[in-house]
């Protein structure tokens, strides 16, 4: 299924170092106890129980987290949001919760921050910031960092894409509750935006996460 192949290729992006989740479950299947668990599944919030510390994600107006598009591994949790109504002209959204701070047992300073800016935009960096990470011709438009979140705004023009989707991919880089957390908008095909405004509608969603994770308990 092209909506499961780009969740699974999505997981890839985490800081240099850091473990990336080579295998999932899916909801129709058995989910091991090594396992990130999932402690609510509705179809407009998630809440995640990664390793003691729990992240709560509802998903945007006009978006749901369809049953098909959850998916959890070892190492992190994989959430896919889709239009409610179907709708093939807007963003494909997602989330991914990691069992692990943005870097590892390092608090999320500046530093850190600073050094995950200059892997970004490196070459192995942005060829990680693409549909297939680590491969195909990507070209990074901008990265911004902003109230503790790094955002990255990349063009993939491998010729990977699914057949839904654009070549204009949108990631932010943030913690919630001490875990690491990746959302992404991948640009529809139908839907042609500009990257600017593409970035700063990704940005509403993940100030909404952080307020709603703000008094959150773990």
């Amino acid at each position: 299924m092209a909506i499961m192949a780009l969740t699974a290729s999505l997981s890839g992006c985490a800081p240099p170092g850091q473990a990336k989740a080579p295998t999932y479950a899916s909801l129709g299947q058995p989910l091991n106890d090594a396992y990130v668990q999932l402690s609510v599944i509705e179809r407009k919030l998630i809440e995640v129980n990664a390793s003691g510390r729990t992240v709560r994600a509802s998903a945007p107006e006009g978006y749901c987290f369809p049953t098909s598009g959850i998916m959890t591994g070892e190492a992190s949790a994989f959430l896919l949001l889709q239009p409610c109504n179907g709708d093939t002209g807007k963003d494909v959204l997602s989330l991914s919760i990691a069992k692990h701070g943005l870097f590892g047992d390092e608090e999320p300073t500046e530093v850190n921050f600073a050094a995950f800016r200059s892997f970004l935009e490196s070459q192995e960096g942005v060829r990680q910031l693409g549909l297939d990470a680590g491969s195909g011709a990507v070209f990074l438009i901008e990265t911004m960092f902003e109230d503790g979140v790094l955002y990255a705004l990349a063009k993939d023009a491998s010729g990977t894409e699914l057949s839904f989707s654009g070549q204009i991919i949108c990631r932010a880089f943030t913690e919630l509750n001490g875990r690491m957390v990746v959302v992404s908008a991948i640009a529809s095909k139908k839907g042609v935006r500009e990257p600017a405004l593409m970035r700063e509608d990704l940005a509403k969603i993940v100030n909404r996460l952080v307020a709603e994770n703000s008094n959150f308990g773990a």
